[in-house]
């Protein structure tokens, strides 16, 4: 899947970012938004695209931390695990003990959901109607 629109991402880290949103935000939860019509990695590189390179390294850096740190213990990446395996792992970031660890993925994950629920679609499919953005 080629996507033209990316700013900050190039086409590999488009596929770990898309696996990890995935796995967020799996489809067809408590409310399904066609994938056509929504890509969250697109959204997600496009909200972050204004951060400093040095933020932008930073997420990068957990983004390939998340991706490769699997090959330690599972010999694998988290790409190539199964959907399963990929929410058994991002949730063990997420309860991690180790408090910086857990920070990391929380980051990643607040970034990810709020690119996805700034969206327009997503808004209209939740039914998301706040006062402050209504246009009279």
């Amino acid at each position: 899947m080629a996507v033209k629109e990316l700013k900050v991402f190039d086409q590999k880290m488009y596929s770990i970012v898309r696996a990890i949103a995935e796995t967020i935000i799996p489809p067809g939860g408590a409310f399904d938004v066609d994938p056509q019509a929504v890509d969250p990695v697109l959204l997600f590189d496009n909200y972050i695209d204004g951060l400093s390179r040095l933020q932008l390294k930073a997420i990068r850096a957990i983004i390939s931390a998340i991706e490769y740190a699997p090959l330690v213990t599972r010999l694998t990446r988290f790409t190539k695990m199964s959907p399963d395996q990929r929410l058994s792992y991002l949730q063990g970031w997420e309860k991690s003990r180790i408090l910086s660890k857990r920070n990391i993925f929380l980051l990643l994950k607040m970034l990810i959901m709020m690119s996805y629920y700034s969206d327009d679609t997503v808004a209209e499919a939740i039914q998301y109607h706040p006062e402050c953005l209504i246009n009279d």
